[in-house]
């Protein structure tokens, strides 16, 4: 269920778990912060919005990004994150390499840039796309665990476990 909250474009989403902060509080335990991957010139506008993706300890996770390509205004949403869930995401940040896996890129030129951290660990890794250098298996599961736990309706039990864990 989703709630319009103060400010133009503020989604906040409200989970089961409602006693959670609508801000996080410290350090976040990952953060996904999507880019262009080239500067964009003064004046210029770009398809691609910077976004940032934050999950914390306590089970807050936000998201800042971009409205509409060159209108300047920001968006945001917010939710918490059951802790059958955390312990599958703090899972996952602990087994992710943070690095490049092996695989196949190609001649396109990179349009976007993503940086996935763990600040509390000091790790971090930069991939860009449509084509670049793979994340190994067990950073590409923690990526995919984030995702999933931040849904509107996020996969439970298996089904949560199969998303979080390197295959």
């Amino acid at each position: 269920m989703a709630a319009i909250a103060a400010g133009a474009g503020a989604v906040t989403a409200t989970p089961a778990a409602a006693e959670c902060r609508r801000r996080g509080v410290g350090t976040p335990i990952y953060r996904a912060q999507t880019e262009p991957a080239q500067p964009v010139p003064p004046g210029e506008t770009t398809s691609v919005q910077t976004q940032t993706l934050a999950i914390y300890a306590e089970g807050t996770w936000t998201w800042v990004g971009a409205g509409e390509a060159g209108s300047g205004e920001a968006m945001g949403r917010s939710g918490c994150v059951s802790r059958a869930a955390m312990r599958e995401l703090t899972r996952a940040v602990t087994r992710a390499r943070f690095k490049h896996g092996l695989g196949a890129t190609c001649d396109a030129l990179p349009v976007v840039r993503t940086t996935h951290e763990a600040p509390r660990r000091r790790r971090q890794i930069v991939v860009e796309s449509p084509c670049g250098e793979p994340l190994d298996a067990s950073t590409a599961a923690l990526v995919a665990c984030a995702r999933a736990v931040t849904e509107p309706s996020p996969p439970l039990g298996a089904a949560l476990r199969a998303e979080c864990r390197p295959r």
